[in-house]
């Protein structure tokens, strides 16, 4: 079902860390991000899709044409590709917390890079960086402070993952 689009983190919190409003209380920004690469072939919709969407007689498709499997995989970042996400804006010295997570097959290793700014993430202690592995079934929590105002690549440093649109954009604002 991860395929057909049933997929996302559920995210659980000490108690007394959120607010009545179901937010943490020691952040100013939460952004959950899933980094997968979405084989369309294994959807419960693919014929579907195909029969919709298709531009050709879906009777003259050949579901296992190797170029046909191959464009059906969608390197995306919360299932956008090329920087499309959108929504990932925040303000200079705003404290955010990241929950990045990576589901999928043995292609699915990432190398998560934040352009600009670094992060801290606890692994026994606290270390900063702005590079994060991430490997099928696996998620980390990433804290930033927010310094640099622009607006700034992230991407998976695999090559050719990010070659094949595992980017987006966030945005640090000047302080309000």
């Amino acid at each position: 079902d991860m395929y057909s689009g049933l997929v996302g983190p559920l995210t659980i919190c000490r108690k007394g860390i959120l607010k009545p409003d179901g937010r943490r209380s020691d952040v100013d920004q939460e952004f959950a991000l899933l980094f997968l690469i979405f084989d369309e072939n294994q959807s419960w919709y693919l014929e579907e899709n195909v029969a919709t969407h298709g531009s050709q007689d879906p009777n003259h498709v050949n579901l296992q044409n190797e170029t046909f499997l191959e464009s059906n995989k969608m390197h995306a970042i919360n299932g956008k590709l090329y920087a499309n996400l959108g929504g990932l804006t925040m303000y200079q010295g705003e404290r955010v917390a990241w929950y990045m997570l990576a589901m999928g097959q043995d292609i699915d290793i990432h190398t998560v890079h934040f352009h600009a700014e670094s992060f801290l993430y606890q692994n026994g202690e606290r270390y900063r960086a702005d590079v994060m592995d991430l490997f099928p079934g696996t998620f980390e929590v990433v804290e930033m402070v927010a310094n640099n105002p622009g607006t700034w690549l992230m991407h998976c440093h695999v090559a050719d993952h990010v070659h094949a649109g595992m980017e987006t954009l966030f945005t640090v604002l000047s302080q309000r």
